[in-house]
Parts: C-alpha cells; structure tokens; sequence
C-alpha cells in the first residue's frame, strides 16, 4: 500500500469494460471522435479498497510503503466518472470492482 493508501482508486470488471465497448462499437457512427471515461460509480481510496478486499478474501493488509516514485504510471488522484457512458444506456452488471470481487471470491477456492 502507498503511504497511506489515502490515493484514489478507479476500477472496473472487466465484464463491465467488455460491455462498455460493445455499446459504443454497435453505434460507432453517434461516438465517433469522443471520449469516454469509464470506471464503476464507487472511487475509492487504496487503504480502504484493500481492507475491503482483505475481508472478502480473509488476507492480511498488505504493508504500507513509500511511493515507488520510479514508476511508469503517474501519481493521479482523480475519481472518475463515467456519467458521459452511462447517459448513452451503459449500465455495469457489478456496481463496484468490490461487488464484483465478493461475486468471484467463492469460485477461487479455499
């Protein structure tokens, strides 16, 4: 975890993803040259993501770290919003990564 994990996350599944794209490809000629953030409705912070994540799946937090500040990534701290996509129909079949993690959990095995 980065610091505090105070950094926000945005995620989606990817079932979700998959679906985003189908929507905007089957009317491709009504999106042409616009763009489309995509994300689930429910930014959130790392520290709290990765508590969730350790209940669903009975894992220890992972430790905090200091900021790899080699990485490739930047260092954003946005929260997303897809209402753009959504306002076109798209809906998620999982309202939150975490929804969609408890709905796999149990396939994963012991």
């Amino acid at each position: 975890m980065e610091d505090d994990g105070g950094r926000f996350l945005n995620q989606i599944h990817r079932v979700d993803a998959v679906g985003a794209i189908y929507q905007l490809a089957a009317d491709i000629s009504n999106h042409r040259g616009e763009v489309y953030n995509l994300s689930d409705a429910t930014p959130l912070t790392q520290r709290a993501c990765y508590q969730q994540l350790s209940g669903i799946f009975h894992r220890p937090l992972p430790p905090s770290a200091a900021r790899d500040l080699a990485r490739k990534r930047g260092w954003t701290h946005k929260q997303v919003s897809s209402a753009k996509l959504r306002a076109c129909g798209w809906q998620p079949q999982f309202p939150s990564f975490l929804a969609a993690a408890a709905a796999i959990a149990p396939t994963l095995g012991p």
